[in-house]
């Protein structure tokens, strides 16, 4: 073959090797001049996804508004608003002595001749109670006690079962816990002797910071009971309503330990009485005691307990010693 033509040749066969491939070179560099549908909906995605990422950015989501706790700064009281778990336990018990005269005696001074007589005890309540809100709980319980507790126990009984709701309340530098409660009486002493059915109460305690660490208060109690008909009980041992009103003083010296003064200032009405709202009003007693704090949940306040507002003179003979003891379980 003659140089010339294989020349011819050769170059023919290159122009037609590039034509064929020329629509492949963008292939096979991995370069698309024309976006594919598919890929037309990937380059589209960032662009969504930056959207929706500036929108959780510059408005976000907003949270709902939380209440701040009310900070309770009376010790007595933050043991009575209780466990701030959802389920707890609460002890409330109170011993109620005899004369500072006869500190081993049975027996107890009842200058105010109060219907039933009372006796040397230990006496109060252990309930279940739920925390329904921050501020909010719910009990139910039952009374329990024995008498002379340490003179030989007797009449030891779990009895007067009842509910409560209770709630706590600030206003401006006031702190109120408040609440009604319905028992059920079960007791030998209420309901066998005197013919006690059931009853309602209204309480209410509220403290007011008039310094630092010192507290005044007011503690309101209202109880109306329903009664068996029997001629077999005593009308005038069947106490149908009755309030008392207890102006209270504090002064915290730190965070154990506390002065606590009360006046319990007490009105009654027995069925016996006539007109249906007249009242009579029991000797006024004084407390002077202590409060104790000796763990969170747990408080004491051991006191002594005199009448000098009637006509007698204070003694030792109608002094008597007494305890109240607050315990949150859980």
């Amino acid at each position: 073959m003659r140089p010339g033509i294989a020349s011819v040749r050769t170059v023919n066969q290159i122009i037609r090797h590039r034509l064929l491939c020329r629509p492949l070179l963008p292939l096979l560099l991995g370069i698309s001049a024309l976006p594919s549908p598919a890929q037309a909906e990937v380059a589209k995605a960032p662009a969504v996804e930056v959207k929706a990422e500036n929108k959780t950015v510059n408005k976000p989501e907003s949270q709902p508004e939380t209440t701040p706790a009310l900070t309770i700064k009376n010790e007595r009281l933050r043991a009575l608003d209780g466990s701030s778990s959802p389920w707890s336990g609460q002890f409330n018990l109170s011993y109620s002595g005899p004369s500072i005269n006869k500190p081993f005696s049975a027996e107890a001074p009842n200058p105010g001749k109060v219907v039933p007589a009372p006796a040397v005890s230990m006496s109060g309540t252990f309930s279940l109670r739920n925390r329904l809100d921050p501020t909010t709980t719910a009990g139910v319980g039952t009374g329990v006690g024995t008498e002379t507790p340490f003179q030989g126990p007797r009449n030891t009984r779990m009895s007067d079962p009842y509910m409560d709701l209770a709630r706590r309340i600030s206003i401006g530098p006031v702190m109120v816990r408040a609440g009604i409660s319905a028992k059920q009486y079960t007791s030998y002493r209420y309901r066998v002797l005197n013919g006690y059915r059931s009853g309602m109460s209204f309480f209410s305690d509220t403290v007011y910071e008039i310094a630092e660490g010192a507290t005044i208060g007011m503690i309101f109690n209202g109880f109306a009971n329903s009664f068996y008909d029997s001629k077999q009980y005593k009308r005038s041992g069947q106490m149908e309503t009755q309030f008392y009103l207890d102006p209270t003083f504090e002064y915290r010296f730190n965070s154990t330990l506390n002065f606590r003064t009360m006046t319990a200032i007490t009105y009654l009405h027995t069925r016996d009485m006539s007109p249906r709202f007249k009242y009579r009003r029991t000797p006024d007693f004084q407390q002077l005691g202590l409060g104790i704090t000796a763990a969170q949940g747990l408080y004491f306040n051991i006191y002594a307990k005199l009448f000098p507002f009637g006509g007698d003179p204070v003694t030792a003979d109608n002094t008597t010693l007494g305890m109240n003891m607050i315990v949150n379980l859980f």
